[in-house]
């Protein structure tokens, strides 16, 4: 709140005075169970934020960013958006004791939980998928990654000073300070002692391991390219010498189950293309050269994904020029590639 009051005024004055315990009780009642003391303790010090904002010559009230994208709820919203929640995953018999905290149009913050509990625990969720992400111990730890982010710059303002944007590397780092869990997973996948990860836990390693730009990210992703490429050659040689002694209703059995690559599951490509260097998009450009179509195909796909936002790419282009001429090369390979197109005009003037 001291860093809001002096950084970003128009963000602090937005958050709501706080509820009494009698009021967040009042309006708990429209819940089927209590959340944990820490959401009584929240909603006590602030409610929410919200600023009047004029639509078409009419004012009405709406809620504006704490976390980057995220609107923190008051706890009105917070019980329309549970209504919400709800009927999105009727099919799962928990979602019931998850109370949201922070929305966007697609995402949550949950706070899980009931009052036998001190510590809410908090998760993520995304309505298109039917996954929730186990993010923090506490409700404080979450508060605590939120307010170092805004010390130390990894969360900034833009947009007349009402909304946030973050610097993902730095916003993770901080991050996993509080969630030990996943940097333990973390060191278990440098060490490759995965063993006990589920499938989950292995792919939000593989996501934290990238965007938290370890200097052992590109290395580590590379290496496990390497050893998907060498399996699945291994794989289809000896696909190869034996294809012709399989039976017609053998060689159908291939087709719907083929084999798998274990180093696959790393996500190899698609976890390079997340790491913000240079390295890795010279990485990835360089590949491109020395694929074929199918493997070309592939790595245009990657860095289509959000990889022309990223500075980074600018900055590539600016201290190696032959990274212009290689996507020349791309667009070449692939014309019209609109993708494409519109990051090498980005990158040319941005030289100019």
């Amino acid at each position: 709140m001291n860093w809001l009051e002096i950084n970003a005024p128009a963000i602090a004055q937005s958050l709501q005075p706080g509820l009494t315990r009698e009021q967040i009780e009042t309006q708990l009642q429209a819940l089927p169970f209590r959340p944990p003391e820490e959401v009584y303790q929240f909603y006590q010090w602030r409610n929410g934020s919200s600023i009047e904002v004029t639509v078409e010559g009419k004012s009405h009230q709406t809620s504006i960013e704490l976390l980057p994208i995220h609107r923190l709820l008051s706890l009105e919203e917070a019980i329309d958006e549970y209504t919400t929640f709800c009927e999105i995953y009727s099919d799962r018999a928990d979602s019931n004791h998850y109370l949201p905290l922070l929305a966007d149009s697609a995402n949550y913050y949950l706070a899980k939980g009931d009052n036998r509990s001190t510590t809410a625990t908090i998760f993520s969720s995304n309505v298109y998928s039917d996954e929730f992400c186990f993010e923090f111990d506490s409700l404080a730890d979450f508060i605590q990654a939120i307010a170092e982010c805004f010390e130390t710059g990894a969360y900034y303002l833009e947009l007349n000073d009402t909304w946030f944007n973050w610097n993902n590397a730095k916003e993770k780092q901080i991050w996993l300070k509080y969630q030990p869990h996943h940097a333990v997973n973390v060191d278990r996948l440098l060490q490759n002692q995965i063993q006990d990860l589920s499938e989950q836990e292995l792919q939000r390693a593989c996501f934290d391991l990238a965007i938290s730009q370890h200097p052992q990210a590109l290395p580590f992703f590379v290496q496990k390219h390497k050893e998907a490429q060498a399996e699945y050659e291994h794989l289809r040689a000896i696909s190869e010498v034996n294809q012709t002694e399989l039976t017609l209703s053998e060689k159908l059995e291939a087709i719907e189950s083929p084999p798998q690559i274990p180093s696959l599951k790393f996500r190899p490509l698609d976890s390079i293309r997340r790491i913000d260097s240079i390295e890795a998009i010279r990485y990835l450009f360089d590949l491109f050269k020395s694929s074929d179509l199918q493997g070309q195909q592939k790595i245009i796909r990657q860095l289509n994904q959000n990889i022309g936002d990223r500075d980074v790419v600018y900055e590539a282009g600016q201290q190696d020029l032959e990274m212009i001429d290689r996507l020349r090369q791309m667009l070449q390979q692939f014309p019209g590639n609109q993708d494409m197109e519109t990051l090498l005009q980005r990158l040319e003037n941005k030289l100019v």
